[in-house]
């Protein structure tokens, strides 16, 4: 099963995360860059309200991925004002998710990643969307539980 990670971090907590399931599945890897940075977590966060007040959204400077080759594509991202960063919503909603296995994966100070499945669902149309995990402060590093149990449904399916 051939994957691959598209992913954007702020703060670098979202890369920490993407570099352990690269490491785990050996995925190809697509870090995302907005065209406008976004400075410290503050200015972040006020740029992420005002782009989702104006509509006003900075372009990324990766290439849309062919996606044919991949079976499962891990998606992740900071969770900024309940939902996954305009920006990656705009750039996923180019790229080919049919039939493919969409498995989310967030970063947050205390926000769940349930009121973000509804932006990744519409704009990853035709994937399955299975197995989010979301990374908050609060909890620690839990994400040894998800990848193990994402690596027994994967070896049970092949």
């Amino acid at each position: 099963m051939k994957s691959l990670i598209i992913y954007y971090s702020q703060t670098g907590r979202t890369k920490a995360l993407a570099e352990k399931i690269e490491s785990r599945f050996h995925c190809d890897v697509i870090a995302l860059t907005p065209q406008k940075k976004y400075g410290n977590y503050l200015l972040a966060v006020l740029q992420a309200g005002w782009e989702k007040i104006t509509r006003r959204i900075p372009g990324v400077t990766a290439s849309i991925p062919n996606t044919s080759q991949y079976d499962a594509i891990f998606i992740g991202y900071p969770v900024w004002y309940y939902d996954v960063p305009a920006f990656m919503t705009q750039f996923l909603k180019k790229c080919d998710f049919e039939n493919k296995t969409v498995i989310p994966f967030a970063t947050s100070g205390s926000t769940d990643i349930i009121a973000t499945l509804q932006t990744l669902e519409t704009a990853c149309a035709g994937a399955v969307v299975r197995h989010p995990f979301i990374c908050r402060r609060r909890d620690g590093d839990t994400s040894k539980a998800w990848l193990d149990a994402i690596e027994k449904e994967l070896s049970e399916s092949i």
